[in-house]
Order: C-alpha cells, then sequence, then structure tokens
C-alpha cells in the first residue's frame, strides 16, 4: 500500500501503473501533495534519465528534483496533457496543486512538461 494523505489515494489507475485518485471533492487552488527528492545537478540529472529515471523534476538552471524515492509517493500521479492539478514552487517546495475542482474519485493528473511556472 502506497501512503495517502487526506486528499489523495494510491491505487491501479487505468491510465498507467499506479494513480493518485481524489479522496473527496476538492476545490481549485488546493495544495494536494508535495513533490519530494534528492536535489541533484543537471549532470548527475542527465546520467539518471539516461537510465530511464522518470521522476526527474525540474528546479532551475542548475538543479533538479530526482523524485524516485520510496518517500515521494507523488512520482505515481499520472500525466495528462488536459490535466486537473498543475506544479506550483511556494516556499521553495513544489506543490502538486488543483487547476480546478476535482471531483471525489477523479483521477489526479499533471502535466510533465508544464513546469515553466516553477
Amino acid at each position: 500500500m502506497i501512503a495517502h494523505n487526506r486528499f489523495v489515494e494510491f491505487r491501479l489507475s487505468p491510465v498507467h501503473g499506479t494513480g493518485g485518485f481524489a479522496t473527496c471533492a476538492i476545490p481549485a487552488g488546493t495544495r494536494l501533495i508535495e513533490y519530494v527528492g534528492e536535489k541533484i545537478d543537471k549532470n548527475e540529472s542527465l546520467r539518471r534519465c539516461a537510465r530511464n529515471n522518470s521522476a526527474l523534476f525540474y528546479l532551475d538552471e542548475t538543479w533538479d528534483l530526482d523524485g524516485n524515492l520510496e518517500s515521494n509517493p507523488g512520482r505515481w500521479l499520472n500525466h495528462s496533457c488536459a490535466p486537473n492539478c498543475q506544479p506550483e514552487r511556494i516556499a521553495g517546495r513544489i506543490w502538486i496543486v488543483a487547476k480546478r475542482l476535482i471531483a471525489a474519485g477523479e483521477e489526479i493528473t499533471f502535466n510533465y512538461m508544464e513546469q515553466s511556472g516553477l
């Protein structure tokens, strides 16, 4: 069982593998889950990317975040080109935030390429 919080539970997804699902109706602007990981430089990020690590997250021109850690359930959130969430940098941390009202039971998704607001 993957850890969850009051907004998100993790289970098999019809999109891909494991996904996060809303445990209740979630208003727009709600911080759902922090995307945590190891801060690594771009060279290390390229090495890990070459080893098929798909949990790398852009921080800035110098640093990335490797979220491929047991302590980061956010890595199980799936991609969508029409997502209901977006990543936001808040007080130096990366949060997955609801873009709109999310219905209870709806899969939580964000666009993996939508990191420009960080």
